[in-house]
């Protein structure tokens, strides 16, 4: 499967400090195609825009948990985000029989 596609049918769901009661606010990765445009729409499509934050997380809920199913995104270090694609890029949602698409949980924690 194409990069474009993946990217096209990930959706980020995006929380503030884990508020998992609260609804979240949602993107497509195809949005953010890299570290640079991932850490500026962050807090917009967060709503904490102005605000300080201190992490963002990103969570792969089909990555089991005796792996790491959470990372710390870390601005201007493309390695991180080339990590988060990498690991959508594993998701069984791609193999065969999958519906091709996939969801990954976004936390923005503020200072």
């Amino acid at each position: 499967m194409s990069l474009e596609t993946i990217q096209s049918n990930t959706t980020l769901y995006v929380f503030v400090d884990s508020m998992f009661n609260d609804p979240p606010s949602t993107l497509y990765l195809k949005s953010c195609k890299d570290v640079a445009s991932f850490f500026s729409l962050m807090p917009v499509v967060a709503g904490v825009g102005g605000k300080d934050i201190r992490q963002i997380t990103v969570r792969f809920d089909w990555v089991l948990e005796t792996r790491l199913n959470t990372i710390r995104m870390v601005p201007g270090l493309s390695d991180s985000y080339d990590k988060m694609v990498e690991e959508i890029r594993k998701a069984p949602a791609w193999k065969n029989g999958g519906d091709g698409r996939v969801s990954v949980m976004v936390n923005v924690m503020l200072k």
